[in-house]
């Protein structure tokens, strides 16, 4: 996984960019589909439709796993996010 500085420099599998704004942070990653998709994540424990993130901006890990859905278009891509490594 590669981190970029936005989501606009999200252009291949494996990039990835974390944001936050007030009372939001984002995980966003690369869609072969969409172009992006992305998920809101919290540090502290999450109930769904929020995802538990470890802090780690390099080495996220993200639980539970991501399904890939952005503006209610659905992706085949499913993933698992540990310590900056992605898995189906």
């Amino acid at each position: 996984m590669t981190n970029v500085s936005t989501p606009y420099a999200i252009k291949k599998e494996g990039d990835f960019c974390i944001t936050t704004a007030p009372n939001k942070t984002s995980f966003i990653q690369f869609c072969p589909r969409l172009g992006t998709c992305s998920v809101e994540i919290k540090k502290e424990a999450a109930v769904h439709p929020v995802w538990h993130w470890n802090g780690d901006y390099e080495n996220p890990t993200i639980s539970p796993s991501i399904g890939c859905e952005t503006k209610g278009i659905c992706c085949p891509k499913h993933i698992n996010v540990t310590n900056g490594i992605v898995t189906p």
